[in-house]
């Protein structure tokens, strides 16, 4: 199991939400997004992966976004 970066004594749990976004069009999109918590600490934050995942989700949305502009 992983060590948490901030206290260094707990594990880290992954988790991974998905939740509903709205862009400006009124479209509604499923985003995923990825975080850890420490079971000691109770922090929350992103690793680095993690971090990246939730950035190319958000991109695959601003790119379709971006197609239906142009149809538009």
């Amino acid at each position: 199991m992983k060590k948490c970066p901030i206290c260094e004594e707990g594990g880290i749990t992954e988790h991974l939400d998905v939740e509903d976004y709205w862009d400006e069009h009124f479209f509604s999109w499923k985003l995923p997004s990825k975080w850890s918590e420490c079971d000691t600490c109770g922090s929350e934050f992103a690793t680095a992966a993690q971090v990246r995942f939730n950035k190319e989700e958000m991109d695959k949305i601003k790119r379709i976004n971006e197609k239906w502009r142009e149809m538009l």
